[in-house]
């Protein structure tokens, strides 16, 4: 069976396996080094910050992503995943399916959102953002006389 993770940008991938792995020095590499995260609306500017943050609800929560979808949207890549670890889960749902919006640039992450998610697929994407053709409505006649 094909691993969604297995189909994801290197900077991608190398997150989701350095998260799984709690390893703190290989995910911060995958970062500019003024990106930005924003989890769960909590914004942490540059690799000082993202490294305290990563430090404490990664590495420190023992956080584990089993990836269960990708889709590309324009200059995003919307990563669903399954999420455990070692935090609070009361009142969470089971599983917690977490949404991880990357914007790349060359084999960087700029800028990562994560939020509450659904996995993804082809008809949901569609179905959110469909394509949109023009129509224009068929030629009317004027209700005013022509006074050329």
């Amino acid at each position: 069976m094909h691993s969604p993770a297995a189909s994801l940008p290197p900077p991608v991938a190398a997150y989701v396996a350095a998260t799984n792995e709690g390893n703190i020095e290989t995910l911060l590499a995958q970062f500019v080094d003024d990106a930005l995260v924003n989890d769960q609306l909590n914004e942490h500017w540059g690799l000082g910050a993202i490294r305290e943050w990563a430090g404490r609800d990664v590495i420190g929560e023992r956080l584990t992503m089993q990836v269960r979808g990708a889709v590309s949207h324009y200059n995003h890549l919307i990563v669903t995943a399954a999420v455990d670890g070692a935090f609070d889960k009361r009142g969470l749902p089971e599983p917690l399916i977490l949404a991880f919006y990357f914007a790349l640039e060359g084999e960087k992450i700029t800028q990562l959102f994560i939020l509450p998610g659904q996995v993804p697929n082809e008809r949901t994407v569609r179905d959110k953002h469909p394509v949109q053709t023009a129509t224009f409505p068929p030629a009317v006649s004027s209700p005013f006389p022509n006074n050329s």
